[in-house]
């Protein structure tokens, strides 16, 4: 029957499902059901069906059968349990078999793309884009993980979500900014002009009332995030990730880590630090396009988006950091690689003018808040800070005593009844020091793992100081001149833990690419290195050849 050919045709699809490279894939989605499901008769048939899948290696067609119920269920198990990390869980689990699934489709497309089978359902196969259907299913997922914040009714009113979105409250605090104003945050919100603009046109287009303009607002940020995130992954892992199908895995596996974690979810609410934290991998990802490209556009475009987020004084600080730091690992890098003979001194004094370009613009575009900031917290030593004011009782509560890498890192900022869950958490912590060390192993050795892991070392240390050695963490913040009237931007230490949430996304992903696709997994660098001593070499013998019939023609 027709029918029952198209079906096995599809079927098809699935037929590497059990291959080692999807082992990571299966497990992970294991746990996650295993959590919805514990001390129940079903937990036991779900892992027993999967343990069957991936030691008997059961025929094609039951693996496709079984990938679809489980692709199937994952949404639906929401419906078990009512609280975040059940959400959180299903998503995990969701994405995974939805990445198995697209790649299946993209590796079968190839292989019937040859026998020249003109039939319809192989002809969708043939044109399908594995770019275009990740950047689907990302948006899928953030619909289906913030669906009670994007549908419930009701304004959300919560932390600072309200500040940058509402014209009055930006309006307003323009009359305070040059009176003295003693808040640092009502200047710096100027900032957010075109923000504001932008979402207004659309409130009044729309005729929006308040409680949509700031959910859209939400939306608006998760999808400019994924995007930005997605193709600086894109862009620093298609020099080491020879195949198209495992550069997309790679990809969202990034994604998933940097935007779905506890310390991005917590922050939704704190809503100065959740935007500039989202937009960290689009300000890497131009800053990488600056030094290849040495264009000053791209400076330009860089210190516009470094004076976006300075409404979170926090981030523009931690953003220069991860910049510089990133500029640093590059000159040695070019110097390591380049004798210094033949160092192009051109290109480097390029990237150095670029550099003091996008410092320039960002003084331009920022001069509104700049001045009246720098006159009265400089000049007249006048600490400039939130109605609240730093003190060491502040800094002394039990919370700032919580090891903030723990939150992060484990994907949870509490501890859940699930057992299993908790254990699965764990694990994330004892992979964080082969993470970070990743620079150690030769074949994860270039400049992108040696950046993280020092970004993710240098967050972790001052993340964690008032818990190592608070009397230091003490003199920073208050006995330094002039750097005590800032202090209270750094009031929690654990807010840089989105650098190290950035750096443990992408070494995560070089570690893990490494371990499952390690024949597809390959450095240029390493591969230019070998291409110029093999041709040192040759020159060598050359010139000794040339040498001898020298010596013969004497």
């Amino acid at each position: 029957m027709p029918i029952l050919n198209k079906l096995k045709n599809y079927i098809k699809i699935f037929k590497h499902l059990h291959s080692k490279a999807f082992y990571f894939f299966w497990l992970f989605t294991a746990f996650a059901i295993l959590y919805f499901l514990n001390s129940s008769l079903y937990s036991f048939i779900f892992f027993g069906i999967l343990i069957s899948f991936l030691i008997l290696k059961i025929s094609d067609k039951r693996a496709a059968i079984l990938t679809l119920v489980l692709l199937g269920l994952c949404p639906f198990l929401l419906i078990l349990k009512d609280e975040p990390l059940a959400e959180f869980a299903a998503i995990y689990a969701y994405l995974f078999l939805s990445a198995a699934v697209l790649t299946q489709l993209k590796l079968f497309s190839r292989k019937e793309a040859k026998k020249k089978d003109n039939r319809l359902p192989l002809k969708i196969l043939k044109n399908i884009n594995s770019k275009r259907a990740n950047i689907i299913i990302l948006i899928f997922l953030t619909l289906l993980l913030f669906q009670k914040i994007l549908v419930s009714r009701g304004q959300i009113e919560a932390g600072d979500i309200n500040f940058p979105i509402y014209r009055e409250r930006v309006l307003g605090n323009i009359r305070f900014l040059w009176n003295n104003y003693g808040s640092a945050n009502g200047g710096i919100t100027m900032n957010t002009f075109p923000f504001v603009l932008i979402n207004s046109f659309f409130n009044r287009l729309l005729h929006l009332s308040a409680e949509l303009t700031v959910k859209f607002v939400i939306l608006e940020v998760l999808l400019v995030s994924l995007f930005s995130a997605y193709f600086l992954a894109q862009r620093i892992f298609k020099n080491f990730i020879k195949k198209d199908i495992y550069l997309e895995f790679c990809s969202l596996l990034v994604v998933i880590f940097y935007i779905f974690n506890p310390y991005a979810l917590n922050r939704i609410f704190h809503f100065y630090h959740w935007i500039a934290y989202l937009f960290l991998p689009l300000i890497l990802l131009i800053f990488i396009k600056l030094i290849e490209t040495k264009k000053a556009r791209f400076a330009a475009a860089l210190a516009f988006l470094l004076s976006f987020i300075a409404f979170s004084p926090h981030y523009l600080i931690y953003a220069s950091i991860m910049l510089g730091l990133f500029l640093i690992v590059e000159i040695i890098n070019t110097l390591w690689q380049n004798k210094p003979g033949k160092l192009n001194y051109s290109n480097f004094l390029k990237n150095i003018a670029n550099v003091f370009i996008c410092l320039l613009c960002f003084i331009l575009f920022s001069s509104h808040w700049l001045i009246p900031y720098v006159k009265t917290s400089l000049i007249e030593n006048t600490p400039r800070a939130p109605g609240y004011m730093l003190t060491k009782e502040y800094i002394e509560k039990p919370i700032e005593k919580i090891n903030p890498i723990i939150q992060t890192l484990s994907l949870n900022a509490k501890s859940t009844e699930s057992k299993v869950l908790n254990l699965f958490f764990k694990i994330f912590i004892f992979i964080l020091p082969f993470v970070l060390l990743a620079p150690l192993f030769p074949s994860l050795r270039n400049k992108y793992t040696i950046f993280f892991s020092l970004l993710g070392v240098f967050a972790a240390i001052l993340s964690t100081m008032p818990i190592w050695h608070y009397a230091l963490y003490q003199r920073l913040l208050f006995d330094i001149p002039y750097l005590k009237n800032f202090g209270w931007l750094f009031r929690e230490s654990s807010r840089i833990n989105g650098l190290l949430a950035l750096s443990y996304s992408f070494l995560l992903a070089f570690l893990f690419s490494r371990v499952a696709f390690k024949n597809e997994f390959g450095q240029k660098d390493n591969l230019l290195s070998k291409k110029r001593k093999a041709k040192l070499k040759i020159e060598k013998l050359n010139s000794k050849i040339q040498k001898m019939k020298n010596d013969n023609y004497v």
